[in-house]
């Protein structure tokens, strides 16, 4: 009986991170676009909240999944343009744009839930398209997420446009003299991240639970941010450390069955991710010294 308790939390575990890890990785394949442009993305969260909203909603008017897709991409954008506009036209500081954007988007939800929907808490549809399922539990999103990682390495390390990115986020000064539009490039790595998010943050209600939850994208933008910053930017260990963070993250619900505290199986990806943040800022602080 122990070995299928242990089995069965294994397959849990497995399907779960899967699952969770799709957002993480277009929102960290967004945020990893943002670093080649040396921008410090901390917007993420608040994009995934608006995909997440948008997209549900319009999911639920149409009763079309790949339109919910579309919205929520294109609410991300639009916040990531909001903070394109802030941190690169106006210079302003980019941790502090980002907090103001998180912060306004879950402001924003909560008020617009009860004017959409005359819900306050969360509001579950009968009418929502949801994600197909193919090969069982899996879904054409999560073999996406694998085509993104490889295609953000492509993208960012194959072609003109992110060679011309990377060189706008290494030395601004030789890319403008080398004819570089800066602020250009900036734009479109910020643009492109936040669609990538909000698709992100849209898979969460069209993925099975066919309702929005007020914050219900829990902190996942700010894991992402981790992952980028894990992953130093590159789009492979980005993708890496967000399928890590995921089954850190899906390890907990069943382990409770075992005896660890519900407290500690909250905070445990967070504890995961401030741990493996902490550890990559400690290797590279090594390397400069060495």
């Amino acid at each position: 009986m122990t070995y299928e308790l242990i089995f069965a939390a294994l397959t849990f575990v497995l399907m779960a991170g899967l699952q969770s890890a799709v957002p993480l990785v277009f929102a960290g394949i967004g945020g990893a676009l943002s670093a080649q442009v040396n921008v410090f993305n901390l917007g993420l969260e608040g994009m995934m909240i608006a995909g997440a909203f948008f997209g549900f909603t319009a999911s639920h008017l149409t009763g079309s999944a790949l339109v919910g897709l579309g919205i929520g991409a294109l609410a991300g954008l639009m916040v990531a343009w909001i903070f394109a506009f802030a941190t690169v036209s106006l210079k302003a500081d980019e941790i502090i744009v980002g907090f103001v954007l998180n912060l306004a988007l879950i402001a924003l939800t909560a008020v617009l839930l009860p004017a959409f929907f005359g819900a306050t808490g969360q509001f579950v549809s009968m009418d929502a398209g949801m994600i197909p399922k193919i090969f069982g539990s899996m879904d054409p999103l999560m073999f996406l997420a694998a085509l993104l990682v490889v295609w953000g390495h492509w993208f960012v390390y194959r072609t003109k446009t992110g060679l011309r990115m990377r060189a706008a986020g290494g030395n601004e000064a030789a890319a403008s003299a080398a004819g570089v539009d800066v602020a250009a490039y900036r734009y479109r790595a910020l643009l492109i991240g936040g669609a990538l998010a909000g698709i992100g943050g849209a898979y969460l209600p069209l993925s099975g639970l066919s309702m929005f939850t007020l914050g219900m994208t829990a902190g996942m933008g700010f894991i992402a941010v981790s992952a980028v910053l894990f992953g130093d930017g590159k789009p492979f260990v980005v993708g890496l450390a967000a399928l890590i963070f995921s089954f850190a993250g899906a390890a907990t619900i069943p382990f409770q069955r075992f005896g660890l505290p519900s407290e500690f199986a909250l905070v445990l990806p967070y504890l995961f991710t401030a741990c493996a943040v902490s550890l990559k800022v400690i290797r590279k602080n090594q390397r400069a010294a060495g």
